[in-house]
């Protein structure tokens, strides 16, 4: 019977990826502290910015720039509201 043979380079190469599969997946979520409002009222304030973040960012070239500034002009536009940016969290995927 032949054994196969691991070379240095197999581990080099395969031994990252199987402890990356380990690893448990995380999420990034934004967190805000949102003041004696209904869930319904939240929602509202909430689709109210995603647009407003998406009608301010529409011209910019799609890419991690214009992700970012949707971001930016939705946090913006909720603390304009009355609702606390805590900043972002890692939660388990």
């Amino acid at each position: 019977m032949l054994l196969p043979i691991v070379t240095p380079l197999a581990i080099a190469v395969l031994l990252p990826l199987a402890l990356a599969a380990c690893q448990p997946q995380y999420e990034t979520k934004l967190s805000f502290h949102v003041p004696d409002m209904s869930d319904q009222q939240w929602a509202r304030l909430e689709a109210e910015c995603r647009y407003e973040a998406k009608k301010a960012t529409a011209a910019a070239k799609p890419g991690p720039v214009r992700a970012m500034d949707e971001e930016e002009v939705y946090i913006l536009c909720l603390e304009a509201k009355g609702v606390k940016f805590n900043g972002k969290v890692r939660v388990p995927a």
